[in-house]
C-alpha cells in the first residue's frame, strides 16, 4: 500500500484562496482513499475465497485457510488479470451529471441500452505477450490511460472540481452521448495490490508475494499509434506484480476501478487452432451456377467466398472490415435487414439485397461463384482465398462460443447459434474474441470499422464513411 501522497488529486487551479481549498480538500480525501482502498480489498477477498470454498466439496477449516494463503500468491484460482478483464469504478453511474450554475449533463439513452456495459471498461493488455495457454497477464504497471484503460460512456458521482475540468464538459457537445467520465479520468500510477500479510489474524506469512509477470511499455517519444503497432525500438520491458481480483486502480478525481471479472473465463482451450483448422479443411471451393447452389452451401464456405470477393479479392485490412461488417449487420437492432426467423450467420450472409457477392455471379474471375482453386490462378488470389476462410473460420467459432442454441425448428434457418439483436454484451464479446485472433500471416484481426454495417465498392463520400481496402464502410 502507497503513502498517501499516491492519491492527491493534484491540478489546483483557480485564485489563491481556491488553490488552498482545493489543497486541504486533497489531503483529506487521500487520507480516505487509502482507507476505502484496504476495506475494498478486504471485502473482495471474503466475497471470492467464500464462493471459492462453496466450489470444493467438504471444505475443511484446513482447506479453508491454504485457499487464503495462495489465492493471490498463485493463479491456481484464475483470479490473476488477464487482457480482456471486466473493470469498473466505484464513481460511475448513468444518472444526470450536475454543473455549476443548474446545467445538466443527461445521457442519452435507448431502449437497447445495457446500462451494466455502458459503466464499465475492458482491460487491455495485449502487449504483454501471450504464455503457452493464450493469456497476456495485466501487472500493477497496466493503467495507461488511452492504451489499458479506455473511459466508459458513462457520468461520475463526483463533481468537476477544476475550471479546467468545467471547462471541457461545457465545450464538449457529444456529453449527452459519451458522459463526463472521459473529461475527469486521471488514472493513479500504479494498481495497488493488497498486501499478503496483517490482514486476517497474521494468516500470512510477510515472505509471500505476487506472481511476477512481464510488463512492456511505450518509451517516450514513440509515435502516437496503436500500441500492437509502434515499432519494437520504442518498446521496453519490466518484471511488475500481477494483479488480481483483489486489486484496485485508484482514479484521481476520487473514484476506485475495481475488476468485475479476470477475464480468464473468456480464455478458450489451447486446441483453439486446431478448431479453425477443422473448419478450413471443410471448405471445399469448388465452382457453383446459381444462387440455389450457393446457398446450399455450408455457412463456413459461403462466409467465406463472401469475404474473398466483397473485400475486393484483396488480403488484409479489407477483409477484416467486412468480417466485421457481417458481425455489426447481425447484432444491428434495424429492421433494413432481411432475416430468416433465428438471426444467425446464415440469415445474414443470404438475406435479399445484402452481399452482392453471393447474390449472384460475378462477371470477372476468380470470384465467389468460383474461387481461385485453379493451379494457374494468381499467387495473390490464392493468399487471398485463404485468407477469407481463416477470418470465416474465425467469425464462425465466435459466434459459435458467445451465441446460444436455435430454437426455431426450421430447416431454412440451420441448426446452428443464434444471437440476440442489440446485446451490446455478447457483440462485444465476438468482438473482442475476433481481434485476440490472428490473419494468416500473424497480424492481429482489428476492428477499424466500429459498428459500421454498411459498405459499398470504391471511394465513395458516405456518412461518415472509412475507406478500406476498395470499399467505403459506413452508418446504415
Amino acid at each position: 500500500m502507497s503513502d498517501i501522497r499516491a492519491y492527491l488529486h493534484g491540478h489546483y487551479d483557480g485564485d489563491k484562496e481556491e488553490r488552498k481549498r482545493q489543497q486541504q480538500d486533497d489531503a483529506r480525501r487521500s487520507i480516505e482513499v487509502k482507507r476505502e482502498i484496504v476495506d475494498t480489498q478486504n471485502a473482495v477477498f471474503e466475497y471470492e475465497t467464500e464462493a471459492l470454498s462453496h466450489e470444493m466439496e467438504e471444505q475443511t477449516k484446513e482447506q479453508f485457510e491454504e485457499l487464503c494463503r495462495n489465492y493471490n500468491t498463485t493463479d491456481k484460482y484464475k483470479e490473476y488479470l488477464v487482457d480482456g478483464a471486466v473493470l469498473q469504478c466505484t464513481k460511475a453511474t448513468m444518472e444526470d451529471f450536475k454543473l455549476p450554475g443548474g446545467k445538466k449533463i443527461i445521457l442519452e439513452r435507448s431502449e437497447y441500452d445495457d446500462e451494466n456495459a455502458r459503466v464499465q471498461m475492458v482491460l487491455h493488455v495485449r502487449e504483454n505477450g501471450m504464455d503457452d495457454q493464450g493469456r497476456c497477464y495485466a501487472t500493477v504497471k497496466d493503467c495507461v490511460q488511452g492504451i489499458n484503460i479506455f473511459w466508459p460512456a458513462c457520468n461520475c458521482m463526483m463533481p468537476a472540481d477544476r475550471e479546467e475540468e468545467k471547462k471541457r464538459i461545457e465545450q464538449d457537445k457529444e456529453c449527452s452521448k459519451f458522459g463526463v467520465c472521459r473529461h475527469l479520468m486521471q488514472l493513479n500510477e500504479k494498481w495497488d495490490n493488497m498486501p499478503l500479510y496483517g490482514l486476517k489474524d497474521d494468516l500470512w506469512e510477510e515472505d509471500r508475494t505476487y506472481m511476477t509477470k512481464r510488463n512492456v511499455y511505450v518509451k517516450d517519444g514513440a509515435p502516437k499509434m496503436d500500441i500492437e503497432d509502434i515499432p519494437e525500438e520504442y518498446l521496453e520491458s519490466e518484471d511488475a506484480e500481477g494483479i488480481t481480483m483483489t486489486s484496485v486502480l485508484f482514479c484521481k478525481h476520487g473514484g476506485l476501478i475495481c475488476p468485475v471479472t479476470s477475464g480468464q473465463e473468456n480464455i478458450f482451450p489451447i486446441n483453439m487452432e486446431e478448431r479453425i483448422q477443422e473448419l478450413i479443411a471443410g471448405v471445399e471451393g469448388k465452382p457453383v451456377n446459381s444462387q440455389e447452389e450457393m446457398f446450399a452451401l455450408s455457412t463456413m464456405e459461403i462466409l467465406s467466398r463472401l469475404i474473398y470477393q466483397e473485400a475486393a479479392r484483396k488480403c488484409g485490412s479489407g477483409q477484416n472490415a467486412v468480417l466485421f461488417s457481417l458481425v455489426n449487420r447481425l447484432f444491428t437492432g434495424t429492421n433494413v435487414i432481411h432475416r430468416t426467423k433465428a438471426n444467425n450467420l446464415y440469415s445474414i450472409i443470404t438475406g435479399s439485397g445484402q452481399y452482392e457477392s453471393v447474390l449472384k455471379k460475378a462477371e470477372y474471375e476468380p470470384n465467389s461463384y468460383k474461387p481461385p482453386i485453379e493451379i494457374n490462378s494468381n499467387d495473390k488470389e490464392i493468399i487471398a482465398w485463404e485468407n477469407a476462410k481463416r477470418l470465416a473460420a474465425i467469425l464462425y467459432i465466435a459466434i459459435e462460443d458467445y451465441g446460444k442454441e436455435n430454437e426455431y425448428d426450421s430447416a431454412n434457418d440451420r441448426d446452428e447459434c443464434v444471437v440476440e439483436k442489440e446485446d451490446k454484451v455478447s457483440y462485444q464479446q465476438v468482438v473482442d474474441f475476433i481481434e485476440s485472433q490472428t490473419d494468416t500471416e500473424g497480424n492481429r484481426i482489428i476492428n477499424e470499422i466500429g459498428t459500421r454495417e454498411s459498405l459499398v465498392a470504391g471511394n465513395s463520400n458516405k456518412d461518415q464513411g472509412i475507406y478500406i481496402g476498395g470499399n467505403t464502410f459506413y452508418w446504415q
